[in-house]
């Protein structure tokens, strides 16, 4: 009897801890904010900067303009030099070509590599958010007017002996969507200077397999120069995870141009 009874206290104290626990839990969960309905931070400064700088660059992200940029990538990894054209139709359709047998794609939520001949699809974290990257008042900057993207002023630095301001920006989904996952796939960051050019920016880089293994890719920006009424630059030197990659020279850049959607397929 004295047994059962230790053996019934025992079970009884096990029973209560996983009680308490559990409450504990359901409390802590109650407490925790809600990160989908989170509120977006919108610093004051941030946003009247990029205002500012889309309004020096021009507002290129018109849903009906199309650009062609030409000119050459140099590979600083091999130091082989390639053609290259670089066609936009708004900020979701976006079409690379490197030398004669490499096209990267992206038509909204889809994307796609085409190499060797034959198309190799992308996983849809990879270009969720991915915008042309050699005009920057196409990239997440754009959208400065949307209350849902996060812009964050990180403060004062030197980029290539230029006094810049650095912002963060990420969009906050609204719809349930993973907040983590959004913020990672959607994160860009911008260095404007006095003159509200941008002159340096990163964006990511996504392994096929897992969104939150990524690789920074800066991008500085230099020679900017007056086309149809816009400042854009005519050279980009690209890092990829803090390594040189690539230095890209364009011969010309037309912003009113008139595609075709099979470009783009």
């Amino acid at each position: 009897m004295t047994s059962l009874s230790a053996r019934s206290l025992h079970i009884a104290h096990k029973f209560s801890f996983i009680l308490v626990t559990l409450v504990s839990g359901t409390l802590l969960l109650a407490q925790a904010p809600d990160l989908a309905t989170a509120p977006v931070r919108r610093d004051v400064d941030a946003i009247a900067l990029l205002r500012l700088s889309l309004v020096k660059m021009g507002a290129l992200a018109a849903a009906n303009r199309d650009t062609v940029a030409t000119g050459t990538f140099l590979n600083l990894r091999t130091g082989a030099s390639s053609p290259l054209t670089i066609k936009t139709s708004g900020t979701d359709s976006l079409r690379n070509e490197v030398g004669t047998d490499f096209v990267f794609i992206r038509n909204g939520s889809s994307g796609k590599t085409r190499y060797g001949g034959k198309d190799h699809k992308l996983p849809a974290h990879s270009v969720a958010y991915k915008r042309p990257e050699h005009l920057p008042a196409l990239l997440l900057m754009s959208e400065v007017e949307s209350p849902n993207l996060s812009c964050v002023m990180l403060g004062l630095e030197s980029v290539n002996g230029i006094a810049t301001s650095h912002i963060r920006l990420s969009l906050v989904p609204q719809d349930g969507s993973s907040p983590i996952a959004e913020d990672l796939m959607s994160e860009t960051h911008v260095w404007i200077d006095e003159r509200g050019l941008v002159i340096k920016a990163r964006v990511f880089n996504f392994s096929p397999q897992l969104l939150e293994n990524r690789s920074p890719v800066d991008l500085y920006y230099s020679d900017y120069r007056q086309v149809e009424g816009f400042l854009v630059p005519f050279h980009v030197v690209r890092e990829v995870d803090r390594q040189k990659d690539a230095d890209i020279t364009f011969t010309s850049i037309v912003l009113n141009a008139n595609l075709s959607p099979a470009d783009f397929q």
